[in-house]
């Protein structure tokens, strides 16, 4: 009797750890097949554009730009809506390149519905293992005519994982958007009916000036071809260095209305108003012994037609007499120095033909900072 219950107890202890050992397999491998479940991962590439300008009736301007990582296995992304926020209503189509698993560039485009949802289907958009890089997917975007977009208005395109699927390269299992990145938003873009571009001129001044003075920056406005730009105020940052100990770059000395004229061929601006400021910005009347670090010119109001370019020099009088080897510089500066410097400054002032009545600073405009050549003074 001993016997046998012994032998039932040893056939039950055996029985209940071949089925431990079945149970740890089981969750071993769900576990395992739970961890290689991938993940999609959409980040806004570090080269996407934005903030940044869109003129209206543009075809094709790119937008965002996105980086699609998987967590391990390959993936071929095969249907996702983009989504359109903001102001969408001047918004014609939106397009999309990426590369095919052969490294074909692929273009798609659909149009956004009432609710800025974009949807496309059926791609073949390859992300690559875990570990072997990233897929890229940009967005560019159609505008329709500057008619329907208010300058000003905003707009981005952004990945959003509703509706999404994707397929295993090697599993052939479907990943749906809750293995997904939920959302990843694109640069905010600016609608305007045209914008200002400002580059140096070629025969800006560069190397020697006379001590009595001289052209100390030559420079271009050009307007987009889409619309005329009315080019208003601009903010000069003038760098400079008393080495002859006489103060002729002081508020006092250099910052004196007289001294000051901006020109285009054959043009002096006679009505122009200008304001001084020191290096850090503080208007140059409560420290007029300070050095000298901006210059505002306000109310030059020249209108530039679309398409066209206008070159604009600024000069200086009577520098200084006894000052050889000291040197001077004259910069457009962006508007992200100004505002470090004195968030009530514009680095430019500039008005679209919208309305005719609202004006915008610097924000946008890439083209800023515009330096001036190297001067010193003999």
């Amino acid at each position: 009797m001993r016997t046998s219950i012994s032998i039932l107890s040893l056939l039950f202890t055996i029985a209940c750890a071949s089925t431990d050992e079945k149970r740890d397999v089981r969750e071993q491998s769900a576990s395992t097949a739970f961890a290689r479940l991938p993940f999609m991962t959409v980040e806004l590439s570090a080269g996407s554009p934005g903030p940044d300008i869109t003129v209206g009736s543009t075809t094709e301007e790119e937008v965002s730009i996105f980086d699609i990582y998987s967590s391990s296995e390959g993936l071929t992304l095969t249907d996702f809506h983009l989504f359109v926020g903001g102001d969408i209503e001047p918004v014609d189509a939106v397009w999309i390149y990426y590369e095919d698993e052969d490294g074909d560039v692929i273009t798609s485009s659909g149009t956004p519905d009432s609710e800025g949802l974009v949807q496309f289907e059926d791609e073949t958009v390859m992300i690559p293992d875990s570990g072997e890089g990233y897929s890229r997917l940009y967005t560019n975007v159609d505008t329709a005519t500057h008619i329907t977009a208010t300058s000003g208005q905003q707009y981005s395109i952004d990945w959003i994982n509703f509706g999404a699927s994707a397929i295993g390269v090697d599993s052939g299992r479907e990943i749906g958007a809750r293995a997904m990145t939920s959302r990843a938003r694109g640069g905010l873009m600016t609608w305007h009916e045209t914008e200002p571009a400002l580059t140096r001129h070629s025969t800006s001044p560069l190397g020697s000036i006379s001590g009595e003075g001289g052209t100390l920056i030559k420079w271009n406005v050009s307007a987009d071809a889409h619309g005329e730009v009315t080019y208003n105020d601009q903010l000069f940052e003038i760098s400079s260095d008393d080495t002859s100990g006489t103060g002729w770059n002081t508020c006092n000395e250099l910052g004196q209305t007289a001294k000051w004229t901006i020109d285009m061929i054959y043009y002096e601006f006679e009505d122009v108003a200008w304001r001084f400021f020191d290096t850090d910005g503080r208007p140059c009347d409560l420290r007029p012994d300070n050095e000298l670090g901006y210059v505002l010119a306000t109310d030059i109001n020249n209108l530039i037609e679309e398409g066209e370019t206008t070159t604009f020099s600024i000069s200086a009088s009577n520098l200084c007499d006894y000052c050889d080897g000291d040197p001077l510089m004259v910069t457009l500066p962006s508007e992200s120095e100004v505002d470090d410097v004195n968030p009530r400054l514009q680095s430019i002032n500039w008005s679209d033909d919208d309305d005719g009545e609202t004006s915008w600073d610097g924000s946008l405009i890439d083209d800023l900072p515009v330096e001036g050549g190297a001067l010193y003074l003999e």
